[in-house]
C-alpha cells in the first residue's frame, strides 16, 4: 500500500473515506460551531454530574491520608515494643551467664564440684508471631492506601485540567467524553471502593494484632480487648447488612456493595425484597425507593418548610413558588393538592399556609416602604388566588358521601378573619388587580366548602330517615348533622332572605335534636323537617344567588378601579363552574328554580356603569352583561337595556369607518342583545330607539348575515320578530322618521328571503314534500305581501296531493322558485336605492348573498320586479353618476362590483320590454359618458340582452 493510499480512512459517521493526517489538529466545522449550543448543554450537565463523584473521591482520598498517616504512625509505635519478641534479648543472655557465674561461684566455696548447665536455645511464642504478623501486614495496608489515595488526588486533578484546558465547547466536550468513557472501561470507581476496603481490612488486622500482643501479658485485658474488637466486627457486619434491608439508612461500608451484588446474585433476592427492577446496584436501589411511596414524605416536607419560615422575608420564595407549581399555562394543576394538602388543613398556624398569608396581608400592609410592600402584596395574592383556584377545581363536583366525615376533614376552609384583610387591602390598596380577584376566589371557595358540608347534613339525615332503627339511631344522626352545622360559619356573604331563613330554621330543628330520650315520633318530625330545610338549601337557585353575588362584587370592583383585575377572565370562569348542578350564567324556565327579587340584585351591576367604551373594557362589559341576563330581572329592567344599547351604538360610534360589522357581539350566545333592541323599540317613549335601529345591522352581521349562505335559527327567529315589529301599523312615528329605518326593513326582509332560499334548496324534486313545499309558500306569501301588493303565490295545481306526479312537482317548485327569485331582485332593488341615495359612506347590503342564487338562474322573474330593478339602476345612475364618485362611496361600489355581476346567463330573467329599454337607457349614459373606460364585468351582456327583447318586441331600440 502506497503512503497516499495509507492516509485514506473511512469515516464511519459519514460513511465515506476521507484523507487524514494525524499530525493536524483539531479544528472545529462549521457544522461544530452551529452546534455548539448543543454542546455546552450537555457539558453543563456532565461537568454537573462529574464534579460530584470528583469531588467526593477528592475529599474521601483527603481523609484517608489522613487517616492512614495517623494509623500508621500509632502503629509503628506498637510495633517498635512488639517486634522485639521475635528474638533473643541480650540482657536475657548476660543475665544467664551471671546467674551461672554465681551458681559456680558459690559450689566452689563449699567445696562442690559444678557442673555447667546449658541455657535453653531462644524459642518465639505464637502470640507474638501472631501479633507481628498481623501489625506489619496492617501497616503495610495502611501505608499502600495512603500512596493509593495520592494517586487518586493526582487522577482527579488531571481528569478536571484535561478536561478545561480547551477553550472550544466542543473541544471541551470530546475531551471529557473520551477521559469519562475511559474512567469507566478501567473501573477506577472500583479502584477507588478498594482503597477503602484495604484500610478497613488493615484494621481488622490491627484489633487481632492487638489481641495476640496482650495474651502474655494479662488474660483480663486480652479479653477485655477481644470483646471489644468483637463488639466492633458485630458493629461493622450490622452496619454493612442495615442498608441492605432498609434502603433509607444512612449506614454503609464497602461491604455493603459486596454483600448486595453476592444476595442478588442470579436470582435477585434483595431487589426482589424491596419490589424493584434487577441489575440495580446499591445507590441506584436508594434512589430508586425514593420515589416509591413518597406522599408521607412529602407532607412532612411540605410542613417543615412552612414552620421553618419563621420571617415573612422567609416565606416570599415559597409564597413566589406556590402559583408556579399550581397554574400551568392552560389549566390547573389539580394533583398538586395532595402535596400541599397538609399545610392547608393543619391546625398549628405557624404550619398552616392560610394562615401564614393572613398573617403576611397583615404586616405587609402596614410596611412603610411602598415598593416593597406593593412587591410582596402581589406576591401574596397571587399566591392566594393559585391556592383558592387548586381548592376550588379539586373540590368542584365532588360529593363526601360519608356521614361520618367532619367539615374539617371534607373541606379547606378559607379563615374569616382573611376576608378581613382582603378588604381592607382593597380599599388601602386600590390600584392592587390581584386583590379583586384573590378575593372573589376566596369568597367562592367558602361557598362551596358551605356547599360540602350542607351535602354532609344532607346525607346524614336521609340516612336517619332510611333507617328502621330505633329512635336512639336517628338522633344519633341528628347529632352528627349538628356537630357538622355548628363547624359552618353563622354568616352568609350575600343578599338572600330566603336562605337566611331556611339556614336559620334548620339550626332551630337540629338544636332541639340534642334532647335525650325524645319519643320516636318527636325524632322522626324533626328529620323531616331538617329534611325539609335541607332540601331548600341544596336548591340550585340558592347557590346560583350566591355565586351572582361573588361575580358581581368582583366585577364591580373591577368597573369601579377601570382596570383589569388578575386574570380576569380565568377567575369568572372559575366561580361560574365552581359548583356543579348549578348553571349561573343561563336563565332557568322554571320559574321556582329562580333566583328571588333580592338576590337578583347582585346582577343589576350593568345598570350602573358607564356606556363609554372607553370606560369599560370591552371584555369586562361582556362579563357584567353576561351576569345581568343570567336572571330575567335585567331585561325588565330599562337602566339596564338603555346601557346595553348605549354602550353597543357608543362603539360603533368609535369605529372610524363607522361600520357595525366591526362590532362583535357573537359572545352574546341567548341574543339578549336582540331582545334589549325589541323591547325598546316597542316602547313608545324610548329614547334609545334611533340606537335600537341602528344596531339591528349589527346583529345581522355579528349572527352570520354575511358570512355563510345558510341562515343560523337564531338570526332567522330575530328577523322574524323584527318583521313582525316592523309589520305592526301602530310602529312609533320616531322609527319610521329614523335615518336608517328603511335599510333596516330590507334587511330583515332579505334575511327572511335567504331563509326560504334555503327552504327552497332542501326540498327535492318529488312529490314526497309536498307538505315542506305548502309551509315554503306560507312563508313566501308572508314575506312577499310586504315587498309588493301585487303579489302573487301560485297554488298547489292538483288539489290531491295523492294524484300529483313527479313533473307536476316540479312545475310547482318552479313556479314558487319564480316567486322568491322576484322577491329577491326586488330587495336588490331597495339596496341599490339605498346606497344610491346614502350620504353617510356605509356601504350596505349582504351582496354576496343575494347574488348567490340569482347569478346562475334561468328561470322567469316578475315582470313588476324587472322594472324596479331597471329603475333602481336609472336612479343610482342618472341621478349619481357613481363612476365619477370615490371609489369608497356606497354607489361607486355598487355600480362598478356588485350590478353586473348578478347573471351569468347573459340576464335572460331580462324579459319585459319597459325594464330593457330602462337598463339600455342607463348603459347608454354611461358609455356616452367622457370618462367611460370600457365595459364593467357583463354590462355590455346586459346590453345586448336589452336590445334583443325590445327587438324581439317589434320595436326601434334607437341603436344600430
Amino acid at each position: 500500500m502506497s503512503q497516499k493510499e495509507s492516509s485514506r480512512v473511512v469515516d464511519p459517521e459519514r460513511g465515506s473515506s476521507s484523507e487524514s493526517n494525524t499530525s493536524e489538529r483539531f479544528k472545529p466545522s462549521a457544522d461544530d460551531e452551529a452546534s455548539q449550543s448543543l454542546w455546552k448543554t450537555y457539558l453543563d450537565q456532565a461537568r454537573n454530574y462529574d464534579t460530584a463523584f470528583l469531588e467526593g473521591w477528592r475529599a474521601d482520598m483527603e481523609g484517608i491520608v489522613i487517616f492512614s498517616t495517623l494509623y500508621s504512625a500509632i502503629l509503628t509505635a506498637l510495633l517498635i515494643e512488639s517486634y522485639k519478641r521475635l528474638q533473643e534479648d541480650p540482657a536475657d543472655a548476660t543475665l544467664a551467664t551471671l546467674v551461672q557465674i554465681s551458681k559456680q561461684m558459690a559450689l566452689l566455696s563449699n567445696g562442690t564440684v559444678f557442673t555447667y548447665e546449658s541455657r535453653p536455645a531462644f524459642k518465639i511464642d505464637t502470640a507474638s508471631t501472631v501479633c507481628n504478623t498481623f501489625w506489619f501486614f496492617s501497616l503495610a495496608l495502611a501505608i499502600t492506601c495512603a500512596l493509593l489515595a495520592i494517586f487518586v488526588q493526582q487522577w482527579v486533578r488531571d481528569f478536571l485540567y484535561k478536561t478545561t484546558v480547551q477553550p472550544s465547547p466542543i473541544a471541551q466536550a470530546r475531551i471529557l467524553a473520551f477521559s469519562y468513557f475511559g474512567l469507566q472501561r478501567f473501573r477506577m470507581h472500583h479502584f477507588v471502593e478498594f482503597i477503602t476496603t484495604l484500610l478497613h481490612i488493615s484494621l481488622f488486622f490491627f484489633f487481632a494484632g492487638l489481641v495476640a500482643f496482650l495474651h502474655p501479658i494479662n488474660l483480663f485485658l486480652t479479653y477485655l480487648m477481644a470483646g471489644i474488637s468483637g463488639f466492633f466486627f458485630l458493629v461493622y457486619i450490622s452496619l454493612s447488612c442495615i442498608p441492605l434491608v432498609y434502603l433509607d439508612a444512612p449506614y454503609r461500608t464497602p461491604v455493603s456493595d459486596l454483600i448486595w451484588r453476592l444476595g442478588n446474585g442470579r436470582y435477585g433476592f434483595f431487589t426482589r425484597h424491596h419490589k424493584l427492577p434487577e441489575n440495580l446496584g446499591l445507590t441506584e436501589a436508594m434512589v430508586e425507593a425514593s420515589f416509591k411511596d413518597y406522599q408521607a414524605r412529602d407532607h412532612q416536607c411540605m410542613k417543615f418548610t412552612v414552620r421553618s419560615l419563621n420571617s415573612n422575608a422567609d416565606l416570599l420564595p415559597m409564597l413566589k413558588a406556590i402559583p408556579e407549581a399550581i397554574q400551568s399555562s392552560t389549566d390547573i394543576r389539580t394533583p398538586i393538592l395532595n402535596l400541599i394538602t397538609p399545610i392547608l388543613v393543619s391546625k398549628d398556624p405557624n404550619e398552616n399556609i392560610i394562615s401564614r398569608i393572613s398573617t403576611f396581608i397583615t404586616v405587609s400592609g402596614q410596611s412603610a416602604d411602598p415598593e416593597r410592600q406593593k412587591i410582596g402584596m402581589e406576591t401574596c395574592l397571587k399566591a392566594l388566588w393559585s391556592l383558592a383556584c387548586l381548592v376550588i377545581e379539586n373540590s368542584k363536583g365532588e360529593r363526601h358521601s360519608s356521614p361520618s366525615m367532619t367539615p374539617d376533614s371534607a373541606v379547606v376552609w378559607f379563615d374569616r378573619a382573611l376576608l378581613t384583610s382582603l378588604r381592607l387591602v382593597r380599599y388601602d390598596l386600590p390600584s392592587m388587580p390581584h386583590v379583586t380577584s384573590a378575593l372573589a376566589l376566596v369568597r367562592t371557595s367558602r361557598l362551596q366548602s358551605l356547599k360540602s358540608c350542607i351535602d354532609l347534613i344532607a346525607d346524614c339525615l336521609s340516612q336517619a330517615a332510611g333507617t328502621p332503627t330505633s329512635a336512639h339511631s336517628k338522633q344519633s344522626a341528628l347529632a352528627r348533622a349538628r356537630d357538622i352545622f355548628q363547624e359552618l360559619p353563622n354568616d352568609i356573604h350575600w343578599k338572600s332572605e330566603s336562605f337566611k331563613d331556611h339556614f336559620s330554621k334548620l339550626e332551630d330543628t337540629l338544636n332541639l335534636s340534642v334532647a335525650p330520650n325524645s319519643p320516636r315520633d318527636r325524632v322522626e318530625g324533626l328529620v323531616e323537617r331538617a329534611k325539609e330545610y335541607v332540601f331548600q338549601l341544596q336548591r340550585p337557585s340558592r347557590w346560583k344567588a350566591a355565586l351572582i353575588s361573588v361575580l358581581g362584587e368582583f366585577l364591580s370592583e373591577a368597573t369601579k378601579a377601570h382596570e383589569t383585575p388578575f386574570e380576569m377572565s380565568l377567575t369568572h370562569d372559575i366561580i361560574t363552574n365552581s359548583i356543579s348542578q348549578v348553571d349561573v350564567l343561563q336563565q332557568t324556565d322554571e320559574v321556582a328554580d329562580e333566583v328571588e327579587d333580592d338576590e337578583a340584585e347582585a346582577s343589576l351591576l350593568l345598570q350602573d356603569i358607564s356606556t363609554k367604551p372607553s370606560d369599560v373594557p370591552e371584555e369586562l362589559f361582556r362579563l357584567v352583561f353576561r351576569l345581568a341576563f343570567s336572571t330575567p330581572h335585567a331585561l325588565k329592567s330599562q337602566k339596564c337595556r338603555s346601557v346595553v344599547v348605549g354602550y353597543l351604538h357608543n362603539k360603533i360610534l368609535d369605529q372610524q369607518n363607522h361600520d357595525a360589522r366591526s362590532v362583535d357581539i357573537s359572545w352574546d350566545t341567548y341574543n339578549f342583545v336582540g331582545e334589549c333592541i325589541l323591547q325598546e323599540l316597542h316602547a313608545s317613549d324610548s329614547p334609545n330607539s334611533p340606537a335600537c335601529v341602528s344596531l339591528i345591522r349589527t346583529i345581522y352581521y355579528s349572527m352570520g348575515l354575511h358570512t355563510s349562505f345558510e341562515v343560523p335559527k337564531r338570526l332567522g327567529d330575530f328577523a322574524r320578530k323584527v318583521f313582525h315589529l316592523v309589520s305592526q301599523k301602530t310602529v312609533p312615528p320616531q322609527l319610521t322618521h329614523d335615518h336608517w329605518w328603511n335599510s333596516r326593513k330590507v334587511y330583515t326582509e332579505w334575511v327572511l328571503c335567504k331563509e326560504i332560499l334555503n327552504e327552497l334548496d332542501k326540498v327535492e324534486d318529488s312529490s314526497g314534500n309536498v307538505t315542506s313545499l305548502t309551509q315554503v309558500r306560507d312563508h313566501i306569501r308572508t314575506l312577499g305581501q310586504r315587498v309588493s301588493t301585487a303579489f302573487h303565490v301560485p297554488e298547489n295545481p292538483i288539489p290531491n296531493i295523492n294524484t300529483m306526479t313527479a313533473d307536476d312537482h316540479k312545475k310547482w317548485v318552479e313556479e314558487i322558485r319564480t316567486c322568491v327569485m322576484s322577491i329577491n331582485l326586488s330587495i336588490i332593488s331597495n339596496f341599490i336605492l339605498i346606497n344610491a341615495k346614502d350620504t353617510d359612506g356605509a356601504f350596505l347590503g349582504d351582496w354576496k348573498g343575494m347574488q348567490h342564487w340569482l347569478v346562475d338562474y334561468s328561470g322567469h322573474i316578475d315582470n313588476d320586479a324587472q322594472l324596479q330593478f331597471a329603475r333602481s339602476v336609472r336612479d343610482l345612475v342618472i341621478n349619481g353618476h357613481p363612476w365619477n364618485q370615490p371609489k369608497e362611496s356606497p354607489a361607486f361600489q355598487v355600480f362598478h362590483e356588485w350590478i353586473w355581476q348578478l347573471s351569468t346567463q347573459k340576464w335572460c330573467w331580462i324579459t319585459h320590454v319597459e325594464s330593457a329599454k330602462v337598463l339600455q337607457e342607463v348603459i347608454e349614459c354611461h358609455k356616452n359618458d367622457p370618462k367611460f373606460g370600457g365595459w364593467i364585468w357583463r354590462e355590455e351582456a346586459l346590453f345586448i340582452q336589452c336590445k334583443k327583447v325590445i327587438l324581439e318586441a317589434g320595436q326601434d331600440t334607437g341603436y344600430e
